[in-house]
Formats: C-alpha cells, structure tokens, sequence
C-alpha cells in the first residue's frame, strides 16, 4: 500500500493508522474535524491527547485538524 487516509482522530481512527504504519503503508494520514485528535472523549486530559499524538507524528502518520470531509470519490 502506498497511502491512506484514515476519516477521524477518535480512538478508533488513531489505532487503525497506527496499526496501517506498522503493517507497511507508506503514508498514512488522519483527517480530524475538531483542533486535536482525541477530543471526542470528554474526560481526556489535553497533555495525553498531544503526547499521543507526538507517538504518532513519530511513527511519521501526518494529522490534519480543523478540516471537514465534505465527500469521497
């Protein structure tokens, strides 16, 4: 697989990019509608959320915030 894009930064979203990296995707990134992945969850402290996020800027999964997929084609 070269790329793919992975619609949400929820947990769900960010273990299936996580999980793409490692089987050998090439590029890999998330599309998140609100300013921080993780921020669906209501208790989540932001300094957990960015240090996540840092793990997976490390493993070279890009991230896009504050953008809307308006379709697919």
């Amino acid at each position: 697989m070269k790329s793919l894009i992975v619609i949400g930064g929820g947990t769900l979203g960010l273990s299936v990019a996580s999980c793409l990296k490692e089987f050998g995707c090439n590029h890999v990134t998330i599309i998140e509608r609100q300013t921080r992945c993780l921020m669906d969850i209501n208790d989540i402290d932001r300094e957990l959320a960015a240090y996540i996020e840092s793990i997976l800027i490390k493993q070279e999964i890009d991230i896009v915030t504050n953008c809307t997929v308006h379709s697919l084609k």
